[in-house]
């Protein structure tokens, strides 16, 4: 019994963290009590142990909760065991240096897209900075996202894209987004301007493994008055052959500790 107890604690206390990634915001006490199905003080309590521990943090007198800290340092921890985070490292940086933007690893998760490794160049009137850790909810809104999707099979693609919005047509918004994905397929690349900052635009490609499975994606934000097409095609042929280049030593390391 009093397993099981500590058991249910742990499984809230997941719950709490999921809800908050879930909805990539700051929630009170009662939104994750209602996301919880518990009551408010037993939410209150759950959090409290999270704070003091440091996976979440707290505004200041008593108000909404965010993901903490600690989280980040051991998602990055997480991935520097990564072969993939590895073996992009040193290419992130040659293309930073190359580029003079924002480059970007992320990697795939049921809920949507993680950052797991960011580079800013020193240079530049705007900096574009990404947070490692951070988690975008869903694969249709970012280009990494979509770069992603344009390489999963069929039937996991389905998993992963949004119900049509209650308003408006719903075959019309599937067509839009199968043939935005179909676009990224037939280019190799997918494009962001101004969609979830009004000043960036992104390009993004897909990384498989040796066996074509998907494992990630590279992307370059840049400031999107540089977003020409001319400069979109040149960003885009350095991350193909960025990708080519982490996808082999990868593999290479994966032989050797194999």
């Amino acid at each position: 019994m009093h397993r099981t107890a500590r058991v249910k604690s742990l499984d809230r206390g997941l719950e709490i963290i999921e809800a908050i990634a879930r909805e990539g915001r700051h929630l009170r006490i009662s939104e994750i009590a209602d996301a919880l199905q518990v009551s408010q003080s037993t939410a209150s309590r759950l959090t409290a142990t999270l704070r003091d521990r440091g996976f979440l943090d707290q505004e200041r007198h008593g108000g909404r909760y965010a993901l903490g800290l600690r989280l980040t340092r051991y998602a990055r921890l997480a991935a520097s065991a990564s072969p993939l985070e590895v073996a992009a490292r040193p290419v992130i940086a040659e293309l930073v240096s190359e580029l003079g933007d924002t480059i970007s690893l992320s990697v795939p998760m049921t809920s949507g897209v993680m950052y797991v490794w960011s580079e800013v160049p020193q240079t530049g009137l705007l900096k574009i900075v990404i947070d490692v850790g951070t988690i975008i909810i869903g694969y249709t809104g970012t280009a990494p996202g979509r770069a992603m999707l344009s390489c999963m099979a069929e039937d996991e693609r389905e998993l992963m894209l949004p119900a049509a919005p209650d308003e408006g047509d719903a075959a019309d918004f599937e067509a839009k987004l199968k043939k935005e994905i179909e676009d990224t397929a037939d280019r190799g690349y997918a494009i962001e301007i101004g969609e979830g900052d009004p000043d960036v635009a992104c390009v993004a490609t897909a990384i498989l493994d040796e066996r074509g499975e998907l494992i990630g994606a590279l992307s370059c934000s840049m400031p999107r008055r540089a977003a020409s097409e001319e400069h979109i095609e040149h960003v885009a042929g350095a991350l193909r052959g960025a990708v080519q280049t982490i996808s082999e030593t990868r593999a290479s390391m994966m032989d050797a500790g194999a």
